[in-house]
């Protein structure tokens, strides 16, 4: 099991921010679902939190798509790795809806800097912990 946790600068054009994450995420489920993909993304306006986890060769390839998503720019990666448990096993991708609240944690990472400061690390990691522990008001879909 592999999980991959990062942060990006988005490019899209404001005006389009709800159509074009509604896209990322309809198309997100599609995929999650065929690959064993549990995960979930997060938005503020500008930037993008994800995580996903599934068999390591499916995230290694959506890594590599993200990567090269022109939607997404300053692609940090703060975890990439091995893990024994899934921490959105019941979810093909969890996403809340844009929040500015969001910003503020997701804003405290220096893009396209390879070492974080442990503190914004473990802040973007407490924010997906307790977004998978209250899922009231998220659009999700089961996995």
């Amino acid at each position: 099991m592999f999980r991959w946790m990062y942060v990006s600068q988005s490019t899209i054009q404001e005006s389009d921010n709800r159509s074009e994450v509604d896209l990322i995420v309809d198309k997100s489920i599609q995929h999650n679902r065929k690959g064993g993909v549990t995960g979930a993304l997060i938005f503020s306006g500008d930037r993008f939190g994800q995580i996903i986890e599934g068999p390591e060769r499916t995230i290694s390839l959506l890594r590599e798509n993200i990567s090269k998503d022109t939607r997404h720019s300053a692609i940090t990666t703060l975890l990439y790795g091995a893990f024994r448990d899934r921490i959105f096993s019941n979810w093909s991708l969890a996403y809340s809806g844009q929040s500015h609240f969001f910003g503020s944690i997701l804003g405290a990472v220096e893009l396209g800097k390879d070492n974080q400061l442990s503190g914004s690390i473990a802040s973007v990691e407490k924010l997906f912990n307790e977004f998978s522990a209250d899922i009231t008001g998220f659009r999700f879909e089961s996995h």
